[in-house]
């Protein structure tokens, strides 16, 4: 998606290449552009410590 509105994008599934896919972002940032780097995650990796079902920002 960020791709196609024009920004630099990366999709990132392997812990090892987090921090250069970061850094690749962060050197798109620097040079002016918008970056995003998706990173998949264990859906069973959740927080034990807040219950964002109850979550409202107001």
């Amino acid at each position: 998606m960020a791709q196609a509105l024009g920004c630099w994008g990366e999709y990132v599934e392997d812990p090892d290449l987090i921090r250069p896919a970061l850094d690749r972002a962060q050197a798109k940032v620097d040079a002016g552009m918008v970056a995003v780097v998706n990173v998949k995650t264990d859906y069973r990796a959740r927080a034990g410590s807040v219950d964002f079902t109850d979550y409202a920002p107001y």
